[in-house]
């Protein structure tokens, strides 16, 4: 009955083998809370949702919380009691002797005292794993929503670059053609070539880089990697760069991110946990109590009922010591916390500052584009007549070039300042970006 009891409550252990292979998408995937998946274009917050749902590193801090809530459940279980039974055999013969035996049942006390403690930090680890958890998900779909606007500034920047390289190979050719019969010096063919070899390459360096954004997103989505990836529709990701908050709308943000933001959150939960830890050192450096009850029969078949009580004597001061540790760690974590309060405030409004810049550039270049378009086409019918130098044209027109490709980087920049202070002000998802 003994037995049976003592083993009634022990767990069985099942293996549980390891996977052999990759466990990816074929593709994008179509999921309940995405209803756009599917489309031909997403919008980045649409993309975003997409990566919190199937990153396989998320699916693996999922799985990773089953061992705070196992810490927990641990927490709150109190400790066995322990049974003792012994006898002794008389070595000699003699009238009256008896075997002797005994059973006591003792029980520690002092894991009761310090029990709600202990359980309370364990379910303030909980809740930090839960909101680290948060912070990765919150991280994730900022990622994504960087990659996919990455792509979306890279298709952009391609069509301008294959524009200016289609110019370039049909001039380039003419020129071929001309310095054969030698209406043309090598001194006015070799900028066409230059031209084009300078197209060529900065077009094969964005597909380089493009490719390796492709990669990385189908990573985050926990897609094959030859897995075809949705588009990012022009006028979604354009709706994300509307609507920056003012450094004073900002900043009004920023003073109430501490109850917001999943990582602060999580740090506050941290030291909540250590502050319960504290305390329940400082209840365990009193003297631990083990209380017993027993019943024995001696050799003359005596029996006594008899009642234990021990006590550890607290005169070496290693309870201090846990209590020295606890109070270290708490202040460090306080030191933490403040850290990236301070590092959030200041990379908020560097931000804002860095957008503003970036907004005039992009104001001052969209107000003199047309008139350098101008330019360009005047100056393309001159060099055709002769009345204009090849450098001085070709110059011209990479210029006009390279001056596009700059808008669009500003594009891009204004957007990723958007998802930037998404990411520090812990703003929810726009809905915008999934509306044409």
């Amino acid at each position: 009955m003994l037995l049976t009891l003592a083993l009634g409550g022990c767990a069985t252990y099942q293996p549980l083998p390891l996977p052999n292979e990759a466990d990816l998408l074929p593709a994008v995937a179509t999921s309940s809370c995405c209803a756009a998946i599917g489309a031909d274009t997403l919008g980045l917050g649409t993309l975003a949702r997409v990566a919190v749902e199937y990153n396989p590193d998320l699916r693996a801090r999922r799985s990773a919380l089953g061992v705070a809530r196992a810490e927990l459940y641990a927490a709150g279980l109190l400790p066995d009691p322990q049974l003792s039974i012994g006898g002794d055999h008389p070595s000699t013969r003699g009238p009256g002797l008896v075997n002797a035996g005994f059973i006591a049942l003792a029980y520690d006390l002092g894991a009761v005292f310090t029990r709600g403690t202990t359980r309370q930090a364990a379910r303030q680890k909980l809740a930090q794993a839960r909101l680290d958890l948060a912070w990765a998900e919150w991280q994730t779909a900022q990622q994504a929503r960087t990659l996919g606007l990455a792509l979306w500034t890279a298709k952009r920047k391609r069509g301008v670059l294959e524009q200016a390289l289609s110019r370039y190979r049909a001039r380039q050719k003419q020129s071929i053609t001309a310095l054969a019969v030698g209406d043309v010096t090598l001194l006015q063919a070799g900028p066409d070539l230059t031209a084009l070899l300078d197209a060529t390459s900065k077009l094969a360096l964005l597909d380089q880089t493009a490719s390796a954004d492709a990669h990385r997103l189908r990573a985050l989505l926990g897609l094959d990697p030859y897995a075809p990836l949705v588009g990012v529709g022009p006028s979604l990701a354009e709706s994300a760069a509307a609507g920056l908050p003012t450094p004073d709308a900002a900043k009004a943000q920023l003073a109430g991110v501490a109850g917001r933001r999943p990582d602060l959150r999580a740090l506050a939960a941290g030291y909540a946990a250590q502050e319960t830890r504290l305390r329940g050192s400082v209840l365990a450096q009193f003297p631990a109590i083990t209380l017993g009850v027993s019943r024995a029969r001696d050799t003359s078949a005596i029996y006594t009922n008899g009642l234990s009580l021990s006590l550890n004597l607290p005169l070496f001061g290693a309870a201090r010591g846990a209590i020295a540790r606890d109070r270290a760690t708490r202040d460090q974590l306080r030191a933490e916390y403040q850290a990236r309060l301070d590092q959030t405030t200041a990379d908020v409004i560097q931000l804002l500052d860095m957008t503003a810049i970036g907004a005039a550039l992009r104001t001052q270049l969209e107000r003199h584009l047309p008139a350098l378009q101008e330019m360009v086409e005047r100056a393309r019918g001159a060099y055709a007549r002769g009345d204009m130098d090849a450098l001085a044209y070709l110059n011209l027109e990479q210029s006009l070039t390279d001056k596009r490709l700059e808008q669009i980087d500003l594009t891009d920049q204004l957007i990723g300042a958007r998802i930037a202070l998404d990411t520090l002000l812990a703003l929810p998802l726009p809905d915008r970006e999934d509306a044409p």
